[in-house]
């Protein structure tokens, strides 16, 4: 039998971007997260980030750093997928992909997370990120580690 989960995946030919799906991935897999669902394997959805300094311009009044431009780890409507709502899993699969983040860049680069949705901005107040503020990707990464979720 299969084993059910959340399979993360970088894709480079979209940039700083890392897929999501419920169905196994092996290529250019960089976390899996083990979860029983009753859903069909197939895509679910993605986060993505831009390195200021390759666009070439300031984005948010910063000149150097990442911005998450991309935060669907659950797709794009995760009403349509209720048991995957809830139970910690965008915060485990963000927190693989700030694991790998650090493996192009350094703890002190700046992140920023605008938050620019209704539902971005109560989860990243859940979690204790800080939204529209500058934070470090060393940061970044030990807010996601912290287990405690706040409600």
């Amino acid at each position: 039998m299969p084993q059910k989960g959340i399979w993360v995946q970088h894709s480079p030919e979209y940039g700083i971007c890392y897929e999501t799906s419920l169905r196994e991935e092996t290529e250019r897999l960089v976390g899996f997260v083990p979860f029983e669902h009753p859903y069909e394997p197939r895509y679910l959805g993605s986060i993505k980030f831009v390195d200021i300094i390759k666009l070439g311009q300031p984005l948010f009044n910063l000149n150097t750093g990442l911005v998450q431009t991309h935060f669907y780890p659950l797709g794009g409507d995760p009403s349509l997928r209720p048991e995957l709502v809830g139970k910690g899993l965008a915060r485990k699969i963000e927190l693989i992909v700030a694991k790998e983040l650090l493996n192009s860049f350094q703890e002190g680069n700046k992140v920023f997370i605008p938050a620019s949705s209704e539902s971005h901005l109560a989860y990243c107040k859940r979690v204790g990120i800080p939204p529209s503020q500058v934070i470090t990707l060393n940061e970044y990464l030990s807010i996601l580690s912290k287990v405690t979720v706040r409600r």
